[in-house]
């Protein structure tokens, strides 16, 4: 049997792993591969908005189960994303399909928790594919760090990141209004966006807790209102903070209040790259959106007051956005990238400095062929 005659079964939940793996499985579908895509959570609604034929797995799916669907799928080789959602319904799947002799490969969609997305509950690389196709050599000097092995390594680029640069290439002026309108923001006000990401049911609330960084989604989110709020009433501009919640969030739990002239929305619709491009200014954390944010070319804040633990946002590290790691810095970076206009210009223009391959979905298909060939007899 020839690589592109083999059968495929794909996995994900989360939806930063969907959004890694869906360019992968478009491509094989555009091939005609034999492909039966499994999802659950966030990922079922992602794949499934993108075209592609999807069966829900239960949230209770255990090894045993998950070793059936393999086999009564008669499949050749298992893609899987990488989740860490206290579901994580891959690692039964990897650990299925090293019981049965059929190759795994895993595609990693962000630079943190490198080792949770493998290990158990004792912190051991119980979970581990044959390979890992990973975004770059820092994700590859990291992953080591963390104890990874690096055999299993291959850099292949980020497949979410593959269109990017062609989308802030045909972004329009007309497209970026249609957007705001959408949000109700008004030509006059300055928007800035905050993407937000479930920190508190990820990773905790309180010191005590091993991956609680020092904040959390609510209490950014706080502290960024409170400053635009002093900004908006000294400058007496107007500006709109548009919360964007993520798939994992509470929206209830956003929804702060705002004193004129700032207004405070929490808003899910849109696309969420058409959303970064409309704004003014993108804060947020360390979630994936800020990434796909420098690499369209927008003005870019994370915010991390307290942060204990290392900054897990690469373009951070690029030098192409710009981390806030103290309360009391939030206000003046706020101030100079949103009415500075050479801030402004500066941080647009390094943003042009990160160099993306594009072709990480064909990469991750040539990687997985091989894989194929090599477990043939």
């Amino acid at each position: 049997m020839t690589a592109k005659a083999s059968r495929i079964v794909a996995i994900a939940g989360d939806p930063g792993g969907a959004a890694a793996v869906a360019p992968v499985l478009e491509l094989l579908s555009q091939e005609g591969r034999s492909l039966h895509a499994l999802a659950y959570r966030q990922a079922v609604a992602n794949w499934r908005g993108r075209g592609l034929e999807v069966e829900e797995l239960a949230h209770s799916t255990n090894l045993e189960q998950a070793q059936r669907y393999l086999g009564d799928f008669r499949a050749d080789i298992l893609l899987t994303a990488t989740s860490d959602n206290g579901v994580n319904l891959e690692k039964p799947f990897i650990a299925a399909a090293r019981r049965l002799g059929i190759p795994s490969l895993a595609v990693m969609d962000h630079w943190m928790n490198y080792r949770l997305r493998f290990a158990n509950e004792k912190g051991e690389l119980a979970y581990l594919p044959d390979r890992v196709a990973i975004m770059d050599e820092q994700a590859r000097e990291e992953m080591l760090a963390d104890g990874l092995d690096a055999g299993r390594l291959a850099v292949t680029g980020q497949p979410a990141f593959d269109e990017l640069a062609s989308l802030r290439r045909s972004i329009t002026p007309q497209q970026r209004q249609a957007v705001r309108q959408l949000l109700g923001v008004a030509r006059d006000e300055r928007m800035v966006l905050f993407a937000s990401e479930p920190i508190s049911t990820i990773c905790g609330t309180e010191p005590s807790q091993p991956l609680y960084p020092g904040y959390t989604e609510r209490t950014v989110l706080r502290d960024l209102a409170a400053a635009l709020g002093r900004i908006a009433e000294r400058r007496t501009e107007k500006i709109v903070l548009v919360v964007r919640p993520h798939p994992l969030d509470n929206p209830e739990s956003l929804r702060l209040s705002a004193n004129p002239p700032l207004r405070l929305v929490v808003d899910s619709r849109g696309q969420g790259r058409e959303v970064v491009l409309a704004a003014d200014l993108v804060t947020g954390m360390t979630t994936m959106l800020l990434v796909e944010a420098c690499l369209l070319g927008c003005v870019v804040l994370s915010v991390q007051p307290g942060a204990r633990l290392a900054d897990a946002l690469p373009t951070n590290r690029w030098g192409v956005s710009r981390g806030i790691y103290r309360a009391e810095d939030i206000e003046p970076a706020l101030t100079s990238l949103l009415f500075d206009e050479t801030a402004r210009v500066d941080a647009v223009a390094r943003t042009a400095n990160i160099r993306i391959e594009p072709g990480a979905a064909k990469r991750i298909v040539h990687l997985l062929d091989s894989l194929l060939d090599a477990a043939r007899p």
